[in-house]
């Protein structure tokens, strides 16, 4: 017996059953009697066998042998039975010697059971299923109040123990002769064609029929199915060998069987598929399947089927090969036959369906699945210990199917498919009939590759969960780091351990053309000389891994979508959810990016977009409904246009998966009440309960009804409920059961829940409902408490099958997101016999543990959103002139302290026009006494730098304005200007029409005849302009900085002037405007806070404290300084390598020589000094939008490398000096040490020279 499993005795092996099923009793107790004759050798001499035997009654057991040419046969004296470990022993009193031929014969009795009773329900082994059939069935047919039944087997993974006593460990393999005696009308099917059909001669109105012998197979492989069938038949196109084409049959219950020809004709087309590549395939096949897995009517199935009955053929058609033919060593090996056949069964519907974007629907259903449970600390590696075969059914889970499909994929790819496939042959062809391990299948594809592959493989199966590679940019290249990914981003250092094998698929270029398949194989390592313009790493998402940009490349990634594969865009929208749920990231960030989605049109994407959307509502929701609102409100501003358009008509002409798009997007746009398709879903709902079929589109039925149900109370709640019990549609049946789990009410909720254990609903079924109601806000707790009422009953409706069990434990309690829950769940199991759900339940515990965490660690940053969102702030990306920004928030303010926020009223998104001081008493006549508003943005960045403080008042503007306007020689009719303003103008057009399609109502384009020539686009987000009332003409656009960053910068002012109770705190972020004096100068502006003085008369003063100037070299460290002008120059040289030189001369014109000690900074360039040729003329436009594209990704990392600064003696010094200069408090700043600073001050004429050496040093950079 090895010692990591426990197994049977090695002294008896078998060789061929020979197995007869009599006496079936179809009614009463449903009971059986069977025979086997079991040949077998005996390797060691033994007074017993055991062997495995659960719920049978051995009646009788008898040992043929043959030793020494001499024969003799012994009967069992005893049977004793091992119920925990499922297993018989027979005694035989006596000695048996070894004897390479022995025949053990042994009759014995069974139970046929029952999938619905509320005792047995055991949907294993030998058991009946109720059907309602649709015509007059055979007469011997059982029936039980109404529903009638067909029996059928499931011996996976070792069930076959329940039917018959046998060896039924996966490595005893051996072949059957199988007799089942059954009524003359029905039909026996098994594993190989009938051999005979012969009248019974024990029992009238009976046949026997024999099947031809199996190949050699394990025991959970052997199948039988008998009751009223019929089939549809069709061939193979390939000939094989002698048997020429193979036939193909679909068997249904009577009058189904038209139903099954889309099944037939993939089962068909995919056998010859994989025999191509895997060899030619044995005949020996029985697959069982539910009805909604394979069967399809054209009129009345739902379109979503089609795909699902495709790929689940094909996946259980790979198990001829991966399974059958070639069988894992052990269940600890599973992966072998689970995460083959689900790859396998991909490729095939890729293959056959090639416009269905197969791999991007694997992305989404396949690995993003994988992740969620490889993410928690309770997950498991693919190969997993198993002791016995008890054990295995809770790893027939997420990780052996979908990682284990993700790591193929993966793998594949890497060593190129014909490769791969060369090798899959290859393994194939060395264990036909036998059993083999993850080594053996390592060795074949070394082989055919000529690489290592378990050197670099090993980990990825061997080794629990997946890395998250982390992205840092430098000037001229790229670190990456790789750590273990947990979703409650509390990884240990003992649990970060591993180094995978990682496949970067780096692509780069303007295209995404080039593609280099290097990998990292250290913790960290740095790539040098990548294009920056664009890159994107785990190309077309091969690699099982997640990856984690810096938030500037994750927003240009986000714009670049047109340059991005299908699986890429679900991806990156996949990671950027997951990795805010870990705390790598914030909500907020993910929000943001996922509204820069609008104008996506493939449906795959949309789908990984609602689910994301989907997640977050359900983690925050469920107890704050004013948060609930805020973000059903962003779902429909997000999907709304997508899904008005779409419709609700379905045309000839569309595609399979615009039909998907149409049900998803309806779907999410009715559950967050969007009136018009709730008011539409109510009238079809009407209309078809009236008897209008029509009015209720098979792949609508679930929108509908989830509707109809949410939205109807109890009266709708009926009507889904008799759809269920009356419809003849078989996926109609299982939209009704799940869109009943929509109820709104405790009352209806309890009601839901004892129709779902009765024996209405079949045992399978069961956590579809369970499912629905912990997806409901409004339900999930309602149903914990019932679980709990009822746990004896449920552990005895669905114990019966550990895998159905498991699969309820695990779907209705996943979805808490509160740590009282989790010790609710955890309390509650305690001290119970969970052995078959006890790493389920660890699985859950974990999820919970997650979802808390993240909501705690977000809530406040998705209320703070929610108050920017409540006041119908628009996030928006696109282009003003010649500027392309990164998506944006627009929004005039966004207060960090909840007291503060306030629904502001006017929006901007225009050129500046004016820059007046804020007067606080003008903001309090207009009735909004906090909404001081100026120029947002990052200066807290500089406030840490240099401690600089600058006062921004309308002279300082109004000079610097006129100094501008001189010097660039600019006028109102200067033909760059027109130009420019013309180009505005027409771009304006598209961004209002982007605007109006969130509120129409609500926008406007200003006009152009202001004097100073200002203008754009305006929002009015109340009623009345209060910005206009309070005199104030003034605009901001701007992005948001990471929660860190913020809270950061708090607790820095608190720890430097806990005693200024005014001041009030803005959101930190980046202001990008075009100056209307001269709108050839893109400037960034950094400022994030202010405070207030009182003058004398009553009125007040808004001081900026540590922000107003514009960033430029000058105010930076020297290293950032080079930093910026390495980025600025690959902009200049991919225009004209003349332009680099003539910049730096121009900084230092300007600031050496026309502002020499004034330590003065601009944030733009004024590229118009740079306009010296036609040439020049030509190419403004494009050479304006590069720089600024590389000015701001280069300000991002600084960001990031100064957020966690904190403030010295000097810096606090320095910064006190300026609260109370500010305040008019006086005092002169004298620290003699700031002399040796390196960068400039600001404010009220008090400046210092800058030092020459950050200039020199910056020449340097070029």
């Amino acid at each position: 017996m090895a010692l990591d499993r426990d197994i049977l005795p090695a002294n008896v092996k078998p060789k061929n059953y020979d197995l007869s099923i009599y006496n079936l009793e179809l009614g009463g107790q449903f009971s059986y009697h069977g025979t086997v004759t079991v040949d077998i050798e005996i390797n060691q001499a033994l007074t017993e066998i055991t062997l495995n035997a659960y719920q049978l009654q051995i009646h009788s057991a008898e040992l043929f042998t043959e030793h020494t040419k001499t024969e003799s046969s012994i009967e069992a004296s005893d049977v004793t039975y091992d119920e925990k470990a499922r297993r018989a022993t027979l005694h035989f009193g006596t000695e048996v010697p070894t004897a390479p031929h022995g025949k053990l014969t042994i009759n014995f009795a069974g139970t046929i059971n029952d999938t619905v009773d509320p005792v047995e329900t055991q949907m294993a082994g030998f058991y009946r299923s109720k059907y309602r059939p649709v015509t007059s069935p055979a007469k011997s047919v059982p029936v039980i109040d109404g529903s009638y039944y067909m029996f059928s087997t499931q011996f996976e993974s070792s069930d076959a123990r329940r039917v018959f006593p046998c060896w039924d460990e996966p490595n005893l393999k051996a072949t059957f002769d199988v007799t089942i005696e059954l009524p003359e009308d029905q039909i026996a099917l098994s594993n190989m064609p009938e051999k005979s059909s012969t009248r019974s001669t024990k029992k009238a109105g009976y046949k026997e029929v024999k099947f031809e012998r199996t190949p050699v197979m394990s025991t959970y492989l052997l199948a039988w199915a008998v009751g009223d069938f019929e089939c549809v038949e069709g061939v193979t196109k390939r000939e094989y060998r002698e048997e020429g084409r193979l036939p193909v049959r679909v068997w249904t219950t009577r009058g189904l069987k038209e139903q099954g020809r889309w099944a037939l004709g993939n089962a068909c087309q995919i056998v010859d598929y994989f025999s191509e590549s895997h060899g030619a395939m044995e005949n020996w096949g029985l697959i069982t399947y539910r009805t909604t897995a394979v069967l399809f009517d054209e009129v009345t199935s739902d379109q979503k089927f089609r795909r699902r009955v495709a790929y689940v053929v094909a996946h259980e058609l790979a198990h001829q090969w991966f399974g059958n033919l070639v069988t894992m060593d052990w269940w600890n090996e599973l992966w072998l036959n689970e995460g083959f056949a689900t790859w396998v069964g991909w490729f095939a519907l890729d293959h056959l369906y090639p416009d269905w974007s197969t791999w991007a629907n694997f992305i989404t259903d396949g690995t993003q699945v994988a992740f969620g449970l490889d993410s928690l600390r309770n997950s498991h590696p693919i190969e997993v210990p198993v002791r016995d075969a008890l054990e295995v059914d809770q790893i027939f889970d997420h990780i052996s199917y979908l990682k284990g499909s993700s790591v193929i994929r993966m793998l594949a790819a890497h060593l190129g498919v014909e490769t791969f496939l060369k090798g899959v042959s290859d393994y194939l062809k060395a264990h036909t009939y036998g059993n083999a391990t993850t080594n053996d299948l390592w060795v074949a594809l070394a082989k055919a590759s000529g690489k290592d592959v378990s050197q670099f493989m090993d980990a990825w199966i061997r080794k629990i969960g997946f890395p998250v590679v982390t992205v840092a940019e430098e000037p001229g290249q790229i670190g990456v780091e790789q750590s273990r990914f947990l979703l409650t981003g509390d990884v240990k250092a003992e649990e970060d351990q591993t180094t995978w094998w990682i496949p970067l698929e780096l692509s780069t270029g303007d295209q995404a053309a080039s593609t280099e398949a290097s990998a990292l194989t250290s913790k960290e390592e740095t790539i040098r000389n990548v294009n920056e313009t664009f890159y994107k790493f785990n190309k077309n998402q091969t690699g099982f891994y997640r990856t984690n940009y810096p938030p500037a490349r994750l927003a240009k990634l986000g714009q670049a979508a047109d340059q991005l594969s299908i699986e890429d865009r679900i991806g990156l929208i996949g990671d950027a959810a997951a990795l805010a749920k870990s705390g790598h990231g914030t909500t907020a960030a993910v929000l943001a990016f996922l509204d820069g989605f609008r104008a996506e049109r493939h449906p795959l994407v949309w789908a990984q977009l609602t689910d994301s959307l989907s997640e977050i509502r359900s983690i925050f929701s469920a107890d704050d409904d004013h948060l609930a609102h805020a973000l059903r409100a962003f779902t429909l501003r997000l999907v709304s246009p997508a899904a008005e358009k779409v419709g609700w008509e379905f045309t000839a002409q569309e595609d399979f998966l615009t039909g998907q798009l149409r049900a998803n997007l309806l779907s999410t746009a009715g559950a967050c009440g969007h009136e018009a398709i709730v008011a539409e879903a109510q009238r079809r709902f009407e209309a078809y309960r009236s008897g209008d079929q029509s009015a209720v589109h098979p792949s609508l039925r679930r929108t509908i009804f989830d509707i109809a149900v949410r939205e109807g109370g109890e009266e709708a709640y009926e009507r889904v409920r008799q759809e269920y019990l009356s419809t003849t549609s078989i996926d109609g049946k299982e939209a009704a059961l799940y869109s009943l789990g929509r109820v709104q009410t405790p009352e209806l909720a309890k009601k839901y829940l004892e129709f779902l254990f009765s024996p209405a609903v079949a045992t399978q079924d069961v956590h579809s409902g369970g499912s629905a109601l912990a997806a409901n806000g409004k339900t999930r707790q309602i149903q914990w408490e019932w679980i709990k009422e009822h746990w004896d009953m449920i552990r005895e409706r669905l114990g019966g099958n550990m895998v159905v069990l498991d699969r309820f434990v695990r779907l209705t309690l996943r979805k808490f997101a509160d740590e009282g829950a989790r010790r609710d769940i955890e309390a509650f199991f305690e001290g119970k016999d969970n052995k078959g759900y006890d790493r389920t339940l660890g699985v859950v515990a974990d999820t919970i543990k997650g979802n808390a965490s993240y909501r705690e660690r977000d809530r406040e940053i998705v209320r703070e959103w929610r108050g920017v969102v409540s006041s119908r702030a628009v996030l928006v990306r696109t282009s003003i002139g010649t500027l392309q920004f990164l998506p944006i928030l627009i929004t005039p303010t966004m207060f960090l302290d909840s007291e503060h926020s306030i629904n502001p009223g006017y929006l901007d998104m225009h050129l500046p026009t004016d820059h007046k001081m804020i007067e606080r008493d003008k903001i309090e006549r207009s009735g909004h006494p906090s909404l001081l508003h100026r120029r947002l943005g990052l200066q807290w960045v500089l406030s840490f730098a240099t401690g600089e403080v600058e006062r921004l008042d309308s002279p300082t503007i109004a000079e610097r304005d006129t100094l501008t306007k001189r010097e660039s020689g600019i006028t109102a009719a200067s033909p760059m200007r027109l130009r420019m303003e013309a180009f505005i103008k027409s771009q304006q057009e598209k961004i209002v029409r982007e605007l109006e399609k969130v509120d129409g109502k609500r926008f406007r384009i200003d006009k152009w005849d202001r004097p100073d020539g200002g203008g754009g686009i305006s929002c009015v987000l109340q009623d009345g302009d209060v910005f206009e009332k309070a005199g104030v003409n003034t605009s901001i656009v701007y992005g948001t900085l990471p929660r860190a960053a913020i809270a950061k910068m708090r607790v820095n002012h608190k720890a430097l002037d806990p005693d200024v109770e005014s001041l009030e705190f803005f959101a930190a972020g980046l202001s990008l405007v075009l100056h209307p004096h001269n709108p050839n100068t893109p400037t960034v502006h950094l400022n994030y806070r202010y405070f207030e003085t009182a003058n004398a008369d009553g009125s007040s003063n808004a001081w900026w404290y540590g922000g107003g100037t514009d960033l430029t070299p000058s105010y930076l460290f020297d290293e950032d300084v080079i930093h910026f002008h390495k980025a600025i120059k690959v902009a200049c040289d991919a225009h004209d390598r003349s332009y680099y030189p003539r910049f730096k001369k121009w900084c230092d014109d300007y600031f050496y020589v026309k502002h020499r000690g004034e330590g003065r900074g601009v944030g733009g360039i004024f590229f118009d000094d740079l306009d010296e040729s036609e040439k020049d003329q030509e190419q403004l436009f494009a050479f304006v939008q590069d720089c600024l594209e590389a000015f701001l990704p280069s300000y991002l990392p600084i960001v990031m490398r100064r957020k966690d600064m904190t403030f010295g003696e000097k810096e606090k010094m320095w910064q006190q000096f300026w609260i109370k200069y500010a305040r008019g408090q006086g005092g002169e700043y004298s620290d003699e040490s700031a002399s040796n600073g390196k960068v400039g001050i600001h404010a009220r004429g008090r400046q210092r020279e800058q030092r020459r050496e950050v200039g020199e040093r910056a020449q340097e950079a070029g």
